[in-house]
C-alpha cells in the first residue's frame, strides 16, 4: 500500500480511511486532475490465498471496466480503473450520508414517503443495471446508501463476492460472510452460474422485510440452518410481526421472495411501478387526514382513535414498538394508508359488560381483539373472551397467547388474535426465453465518450435453435378463514405457445419453440419469428438502395440520399446522414441522424434512436431518444422519451406529436426556438382501427375456406399430401398474421385510452422548459413567453362545460 502523503498514479491524493472489509479498504481522496473528493476502493490481497490472488486480480479489474459503464443517477459512479503497484483500484463517486443499514439501527431518520421514494430509486438503479446484463448478486443494507439529499445509490456491484454455499460452509472466518448469507437467494446457494436479475429481485425482499418488520425472514440458529431456511422454508407474512402493514405491500414484498424464480417479480421496472402506486395512495391518504383533522371539532386523543378505529389501524403494543423506534414514523403512515380499504367491510361483536371488542375483516382472514374495560360491569377472562368467539363462529387460526393476555389485561389496544389460512393464486403460463443474454454495454473511448456502435442488441440464430419454452399454468392452492369456510383459490390463466414465421414447435416437445431458418429472433407476445437477416457493412455506391423482406443489420453508416426499405427491422450502428428508412417492424438506431430534406424514418412499431436532427418521423409505437430531438417533424402513435434515461434528452425546434404522453428534460432552447409539442387523440388512429378490424374480418373469412378445405381434402382415400402442406402453411401464416393485428389493435386501443384520460395525456419536463414553445393537450394551446424550470407536469383541465386550459403542477 502507497503512503498516504505520496499521490496515487500521480493524480489521486488519499485523506482518510472510510471502512475496512475482510476484503477490501476504501479511502477518501482528492482528483489532483479535476479538483473533486473521490473515493477509493483498493483489493486486499492478502485476505487471499497465493493460488486465488492472480484470479481475484482479474476479477477485480473486470468488475471494475463493467462497473465503468454503469452510467445511472441510483448507482454509484465509478470514474476509474487503474491498477498502481500491482495493486487494483477504483476510483468511485463520494457519497455523504448513511446506508440503509444506519436507518434499521435508528442513525438516520425518514418519513415513510422518503423511504417509499429510495426503494422506487434502488428499483430504477436495479433496474438498468439489469438491462445491461449486470447482476449485482449482493444486495443488502449495507450496500444502498442514502445521501444527504435523500437520494438512493447502491454500491459494491460485485465486488469481489462469493456465489456459492460451499463457501459459506467451509469459512473459517466466522461471521464474515452471515450478513450476505441471509440475503442470498435460493438460485445463489445451489448453482451460481444460473443465478439473473430475479436473484436481485429476492434480495431486495429480504431487504423490504426487514426494513417494515424488524426481523430477517431467513435467520436460523447456524449458518446451516440459514441455508435450508432459504432453499426449503417459505417465510411468515410479515403482518405476523407487524399487522398494520396494508395488504398491497405486504403483496409486493411476498411477491419478490418465492422460491420459484419464475413466481417472482420478473423485474424492478415491475416493483417500482407497485411501489409508486402505494406511495400515490399514501399521499392522497395523508392530504384527506391532514384536511379531516383541521377540520374537525371534536377531540382526537388516543381514548377516540380507540373507539373509532378500524382492524387494519390496530397500534402495536408498547414490546412491539420496540422492534424498531426508528420506523414509528413509517408505521403511523402506512396505517393512514390501510385506514382508507374501502373493500374491508369488518364485523364486529361486542361483550360490554366485561369491555371486551372483536372485529373481524371482510374477507374473513383476521380478526382482532381489544380490551377496555373502564366502564366494564365484570373483569375480562379467557371464558368471556371464548364466549366472544364461539359467537362470532371463529374458530380457525387462533392465538393462544393473545386470547390468555385479553383474559387478563384491563386494557388491552387492538391485537390479532385469529388469522386464517389466504388462497394462493395460480401461476399463468408464463414463456421463457431460452436465447442467452449477450453483453449490451456499450465501450467507452479514451476519451471518455461513449462508443454505442458496440452495442449488440440484436444477434442470429442457426436454425434448429432453441427459442422460447412454455411453461403451463399451475393451479392455486385453496385456502380457509377463520369461520373454518374454504376460500378458492384463483387459477392461472393458460396460454398456448403459437408458431410464427422461421419458427416451429419441437416434434418431441409442444412446450418447445425452435427456429426452423437461420435469421433474426424477434420476442412477441407468445411466440418468436425469426427474420431472416441482411447484413452490410455500409449502404452507399456499394449497395445502392436496400430493399428486403426481412430485417437489414448496417455495421457501418447510411450515405447521403440513399434508401434503406426493410420488411422486418432495420438496425443501423453508424451515423445516417440524408437518408430514407422504412421498416416494417422496429428501427434501432446507434449512431446520430443528421438529416436534410431527404431524410424520413418511418416504422410499423418502435423507433430507438441516439441523436436525431431534421428529419420527418412516422412511428407506429414508442418513440425512445437517448439524447436530443432537434428540429424534426415528428409524429408518434404511443409515447415519446427523449433521453431521461441518460441525463440528457432534449427537444428543440420542429414538431412532436404523441397520442398521450411527451417525456423530456428539456423543451426549446434559450435562442427561443420555435418549438411545438401536441398529445391528444389523432382522428387518424381511429381509420387505422377500422382498417385492423376490416383486415381481421378477411382472415377470419380466408381460415374459415382453409379449413373447410382441410376436412374435405382429409376425406380422400388418396390425400395430396402436398396440397395438405400449403394449407397448413397458409393457415399457420394467416393465424400469425391474425395475432400480429390483435397485438396492434390491442396497443392502439391503449394509446387511445390513455389519450381521454386526462393524468395520462400530459408531458412531463424534467429540468427547463424556454420561451418560444408551444403546446397542444387535447386540443388546448398554450404558448411560452418566459424560463420555466420544472420539474412539470402539463395537462388540460376542463374549468366550464364549454371552456379547458392546459395546467401547470411543479413537483
Amino acid at each position: 500500500m502507497i503512503q498516504a502523503e505520496t499521490p496515487l498514479a500521480g493524480r489521486y491524493q488519499l485523506a482518510q480511511e472510510l471502512g475496512r472489509g475482510g476484503m477490501g479498504v476504501v479511502y477518501k481522496a482528492q482528483d489532483l486532475q479535476l479538483q473533486r473528493t473521490v473515493a477509493i476502493k483498493s483489493l486486499l490481497l492478502d485476505a487471499y490465498p497465493p493460488q486465488e490472488q492472480a484470479e481475484m486480480r482479474a476479477r477485480f479489474a473486470r468488475e471494475g471496466r463493467m462497473s465503468l459503464a454503469l452510467k445511472h443517477q441510483n448507482i454509484v459512479e465509478v470514474y476509474d480503473s487503474l491498477l498502481f503497484e500491482n495493486t487494483p483500484y477504483l476510483v468511485m463517486e463520494y457519497l455523504e450520508g448513511q446506508t440503509l443499514k444506519d436507518f434499521m439501527q435508528g442513525q438516520l431518520k425518514l418519513s415513510g414517503t422518503q423511504l417509499l421514494d429510495c426503494l422506487i430509486q434502488i428499483c430504477d438503479g436495479l433496474h438498468f443495471a439489469h438491462q445491461q446484463g449486470v447482476i449485482h448478486r449482493d444486495i443488502k443494507p449495507d450496500n444502498l446508501f442514502i445521501n444527504t439529499e435523500g437520494n438512493a445509490k447502491i454500491m459494491d456491484f460485485g465486488i469481489a463476492r462469493q456465489n456459492n454455499a460451499e463457501h459459506f460452509l467451509l469459512s473459517t472466518q466466522p461471521g464474515m460472510m452471515m450478513g450476505t448469507l441471509n440475503y442470498m437467494s435460493p438460485e445463489q446457494l445451489q448453482d451460481a452460474a444460473e443465478v439473473d436479475q430475479r436473484s436481485d429481485i429476492f434480495s431486495l425482499g429480504i431487504v423490504m422485510y426487514e426494513l417494515f418488520t424488524g426481523q430477517l425472514p431467513f435467520n436460523g440458529e447456524s449458518m446451516g440452518q440459514t441455508i435450508m431456511q432459504i432453499l426449503s422454508q417459505e417465510p411468515v407474512s410479515p403482518q405476523q410481526h407487524n399487522p398494520r402493514l396494508p395488504e398491497e405491500l405486504v403483496t409486493i414484498i411476498m411477491g419478490c421472495l418465492h422460491k420459484r424464480r419464475g413466481q417472482r417479480f420478473q423485474s424492478c421496472g415491475d416493483i417500482a411501478r407497485s411501489l409508486l402506486q402505494l406511495r400515490g395512495v399514501s399521499q392522497q391518504v395523508q392530504a384527506s387526514q391532514n384536511t379531516a383533522a383541521e377540520n374537525s371539532d371534536h377531540p382526537t386523543g388516543p381514548q377516540r382513535q380507540r373507539q373509532t378505529m378500524p382492524p387494519r389501524q390496530a397500534v402495536m403494543s408498547e414490546a412491539g414498538n420496540q422492534t424498531r423506534p426508528a420506523m414509528g414514523s413509517l408505521r403511523d403512515h402506512l396505517d393512514a394508508e390501510a385506514l382508507q380499504r374501502l373493500d374491508q367491510a369488518p364485523g364486529r361483536w361486542l361483550d360490554r359488560q366485561a369491555g371486551l371488542s372483536l372485529e373481524a375483516s371482510a374477507d374473513g382472514l383476521q380478526a382482532w381483539i381489544s380490551v377496555d374495560a373502564t366502564y366494564a360491569i365484570e373483569p375480562p377472562s379467557e371464558a368471556r373472551v371464548q364466549q366472544l368467539l364461539d359467537k362470532a363462529g371463529i374458530q380457525v387460526g387462533l392465538q393462544p397467547e393473545v386470547l390468555a393476555l385479553a383474559g387478563r389485561e384491563s386494557f388491552l389496544e387492538t391485537t390479532l388474535i385469529a388469522e386464517g389460512q389466504a388462497p394462493q393464486a395460480g401461476q399463468s403460463t408464463w414463456f421463457e426465453s431460452l436465447l442467452a443474454t449477450e453483453d449490451d454495454t456499450p465501450q467507452l473511448r479514451e476519451d471518455g465518450s461513449v462508443d454505442h456502435r458496440t452495442r449488440r442488441q440484436h444477434r442470429s440464430v442457426q436454425a434448429g435453435t432453441p427459442l422460447l419454452r412454455r411453461h403451463p399454468a399451475q393451479p392455486g392452492t385453496p385456502g380457509l378463514n377463520i369461520y373454518g369456510q374454504p376460500l378458492p383459490a384463483a387459477e392461472g390463466a393458460d396460454f398456448k405457445l403459437l408458431e410464427g414465421p422461421g419458427t416451429a414447435l419441437a416434434s418431441d416437445d409442444s412446450c418447445l419453440l425452435i427456429a426452423t431458418r437461420a435469421g433474426m429472433p424477434v420476442q412477441m407476445a407468445r411466440t418468436m419469428r425469426v427474420e431472416p437477416v441482411l447484413e452490410l457493412e455500409q449502404v452507399g455506391l456499394e449497395t445502392g438502395h436496400v430493399r428486403f423482406d426481412g430485417s437489414v443489420l448496417i455495421q457501418g453508416n447510411v450515405t447521403r440520399g440513399f434508401q434503406v426499405e426493410a420488411g422486418g427491422d432495420i438496425i443501423v450502428h453508424g451515423t445516417v446522414e440524408d437518408a430514407e428508412l422504412s421498416a416494417g417492424g422496429n428501427i434501432y438506431l446507434y449512431g446520430s441522424v443528421f438529416g436534410g430534406p431527404q431524410t424520413r424514418l418511418r416504422c410499423r412499431y418502435h423507433l430507438e434512436g441516439l441523436f436525431i436532427q431534421q428529419a420527418q418521423i412516422e412511428c407506429g409505437g414508442d418513440l425512445v431518444i437517448r439524447e436530443a430531438l432537434m428540429h424534426c417533424q415528428t409524429r408518434v402513435i404511443g409515447q415519446a422519451r427523449i433521453g431521461l434515461e441518460q441525463g440528457k434528452g432534449v427537444v428543440c425546434g420542429g414538431e412532436l406529436y404523441s397520442t398521450y404522453l411527451i417525456e423530456a428534460r428539456q423543451m426549446g432552447s434559450v435562442a427561443q426556438t420555435p418549438t411545438r409539442l401536441a398529445v391528444g387523440a389523432h382522428p387518424q388512429l381511429e381509420a387505422q382501427l377500422s382498417d385492423i378490424a376490416a383486415r381481421q374480418a378477411v382472415i377470419r373469412q380466408q381460415l374459415q375456406e382453409n379449413i373447410k378445405n382441410m376436412i374435405y381434402l382429409r376425406t380422400q382415400q388418396e390425400a395430396e399430401s402436398e396440397r395438405m402442406k400449403k394449407l397448413e402453411q397458409t393457415r399457420a401464416e394467416l393465424m400469425f398474421e391474425s395475432n400480429t393485428l390483435n397485438d396492434e389493435m390491442a396497443f392502439l386501443q391503449e394509446s387511445l385510452k390513455q389519450a381521454s384520460d386526462p393524468k395520462a395525456c400530459c408531458l412531463k419536463l424534467e429540468q427547463a422548459l424556454h420561451p418560444g414553445v408551444q403546446v397542444n393537450i387535447s386540443g388546448v394551446a398554450r404558448h411560452f413567453t418566459e424560463d420555466t424550470a420544472g420539474p412539470l407536469l402539463m395537462y388540460s383541465r376542463q374549468i366550464s362545460p364549454r371552456q379547458r386550459e392546459v395546467c401547470l403542477s411543479f413537483a
